[in-house]
């Protein structure tokens, strides 16, 4: 039987235009592959380990299956590669740091159903013997 795996590798699909803001701003939107759980997103939005806080744009906002932000024309590139090595950092931090909890919790969990799966072979064993 295979291992549950743990770790997540979220990707950040090509930007999509969800309008203009004002003048010289946009309002862009990525979709996120597959859709991550709210831990990712918390560590997206909190700037993961790693990544360069940018104090001249926006700071993007993952909630469900996307990713959106709002960004001045002329740092358009640069906004989503910073999207995207974000996504890459949260990727790396959640699987260093939440995958592992998450499969030591669920180790624990087999362990303690295993131990009450023999107790419970052990009592009928005794009970057979009666």
């Amino acid at each position: 039987m295979k291992e549950p795996d743990y770790t997540v590798e979220i990707d950040a699909g090509p930007p999509g235009l969800v309008g203009p803001l004002d003048e010289g701003h946009l309002h862009i939107r990525l979709a996120l592959e597959p859709e991550p759980n709210q831990t990712w997103i918390e560590i997206f939005n909190n700037l993961p380990a790693g990544v360069e806080f940018w104090p001249d744009i926006e700071h993007p906002h993952a909630a469900g299956s996307g990713i959106d932000g709002q960004v001045r024309d002329d740092l358009l590139e640069r906004y989503v590669a910073h999207i995207r090595e974000r996504a890459a950092a949260t990727n790396r931090n959640y699987n260093a740091e939440v995958a592992p909890q998450l499969k030591a919790a669920a180790e624990k969990q087999q362990a303690e159903f295993e131990k009450q799966e023999q107790r419970l072979a052990d009592l009928q064993r005794r009970l057979e013997g009666l």
